[in-house]
């Protein structure tokens, strides 16, 4: 945006070739905003708003757009509760039939509700069956993380630990997982680095 030729409400704008003639950086509002119509996945990433003034500093706002495309992939459950694929039946006459269309949006909203941004297990999700399900669209579209499952050769012991911190200016803060006795523990491996165990 460039407002060295007079006022910021006429000041001339500039956008990138991905966006084009869809983007326009709104400076009329108290909090300036960047307007994007028909947002598309690819809009995704980091943009940089500038604008030069004639006799002012230029001025940078950085802002990332996520972009997060819901899934048309669902599943058709039948009268079992079974998922059912491509044409279904035969069926007599009269009988009665049961569909239930289920999408990873009903466990997505769920996992959001109950957990925020913390791990969890599916086995505390209300029903188990349909997470199950729900829960590789959300992994396939990036909507959440699986932990890594963690496999050890035949007849070794290991011991894990897995708990939370916060990282703070003042230092970091454990918030969650069982307190350790780190005596009852041996490793073959040490840290060398005395800065590290600080």
């Amino acid at each position: 945006m460039d407002s060295r030729r007079g006022p910021l409400k006429n000041a001339k704008h500039f956008t990138g070739e991905l966006l084009g003639q869809r983007a326009y950086f709104n400076v009329s509002e108290q909090q300036s905003v960047l307007i994007i119509n028909r947002v598309e996945k690819d809009d995704e990433g980091d943009y940089r708003c500038r604008v030069d003034f004639r006799y002012r500093r230029t001025l940078n706002d950085f802002m990332t757009l996520d972009v997060i495309v819901a899934s048309k992939d669902v599943t058709i459950l039948g009268n079992t509760n079974t998922p059912v694929y491509g044409k279904i039946g035969p069926y007599n006459e009269g009988s009665r039939l049961f569909l239930t269309c289920i999408s990873g949006t009903a466990f997505f909203s769920e996992v959001e509700k109950k957990f925020g941004n913390m791990p969890f297990t599916l086995r505390a999700l209300e029903d188990e069956k349909k997470a199950r399900m729900g829960v590789v669209e959300c992994v396939n579209h990036k909507l959440i993380e699986p932990f890594t499952v963690l496999y050890e050769k035949e007849g070794e012991l290991v011991a894990q630990f897995k708990f939370t911190v916060l990282l703070m200016p003042s230092g970091s803060h454990k918030i969650t997982g069982e307190a350790v006795d780190w005596d009852m523990y041996e490793t073959e491996h040490d840290i060398k680095d005395d800065t590290i165990k600080q």
